[in-house]
């Protein structure tokens, strides 16, 4: 793994407030799943943000 994490999902129902530790591919890239669900995601691109930058990002409400 080169640390960054080029999707998260937003999908409503998978966003918690204690963010799991789960990682996913996605088209062969790194996503970040922060209610670890299995499926029914919705992707979005992060620009390429390691791992501590993301959840930094979804504590302050922002998707990344």
């Amino acid at each position: 793994m080169d640390g960054q994490i080029a999707y998260v999902c937003v999908q409503p129902a998978h966003q918690t407030r204690r963010p799991q530790e789960a990682l996913t591919m996605h088209d062969e890239q790194w996503a970040y799943c922060p209610g670890a669900y299995r499926g029914n995601h919705q992707w979005r691109r992060t620009g390429g943000l390691d791992l501590g930058e993301l959840k930094a990002a979804l504590a302050k409400g922002s998707p990344a």
